[in-house]
């Protein structure tokens, strides 16, 4: 089965990022950033396109990839989901060796069932496992979707079973579900603005990224 690559992008404004994702980022819009916006994307999906050769990665100065609820829907294996990405980190980087490739976190959603959260969660531990084993990878949290009263100082996603249930009851009460459509997954018009605004902020703060690669 092949899966669509939805392309969001202002022709008159000279692109320096493109961002990989699933169905949140589809209604995302930049003046700088090519949107790459797959339906239903999830690891595997993503390794296998970046195989084919389906993704734009040339002569960008940052990639940022946001992929993994899908993964948590299916509570997928942990493992496999992070040699997944492992697998598509190396060859965006045989193609696009200088850029900075950003992993994005994998949001939470209220209508998500305790064991998807608690599969999520290991799922980000993952990411964040392998950004810090590839040089000029970096894992960003995303908290669109947290109240920005209630929000914490972020601290490294646990793997223990403890780490998970704590983390898991803070981001309940911390959970903005004003930035949810009513279906409890898919983003408000607030969420859809909440987003743009955190990966404008992650793409911005990549130069330093990019600097550290260079040295």
């Amino acid at each position: 089965m092949s899966w669509h690559v939805q392309h969001v992008q202002d022709r008159n404004t000279p692109v320096v990022y493109t961002l990989i994702g699933d169905f949140f980022v589809k209604d995302l819009k930049f003046t700088n950033c090519f949107v790459q916006s797959v339906s239903e994307l999830d690891s595997a999906r993503l390794y296998n396109m970046a195989q084919k050769s389906e993704f734009l990665l040339k002569d960008y100065k940052a990639i940022a990839i946001h992929v993994g609820i899908n993964n948590a829907l299916s509570v997928c294996d942990p493992e496999e989901f992070a040699r997944d990405i492992q697998k598509a980190i190396e060859i965006i980087r045989n193609v696009n060796p200088s850029a900075v490739i950003l992993l994005s976190s994998i949001l939470f959603a209220p209508s998500l069932s305790d064991s998807q959260h608690i599969s999520r969660q290991l799922l980000n531990h993952k990411l964040d496992l392998v950004a810090n084993q590839n040089r000029g990878v970096v894992f960003c949290t995303s908290y669109h979707c947290l109240d920005p009263k209630k929000k914490k100082k972020r601290r490294r996603y646990s793997s223990t079973y403890e780490g998970i249930q704590n983390a898991l009851k803070i981001r309940k009460l911390q959970m903005n579900h004003d930035f949810y459509s009513d279906d409890g997954l898919h983003l408000s018009s607030l969420g859809v603005n909440q987003l743009q605004s955190y990966f404008v902020g992650c793409l911005s703060q990549s130069r330093q990224y990019r600097y550290q690669l260079s040295l």
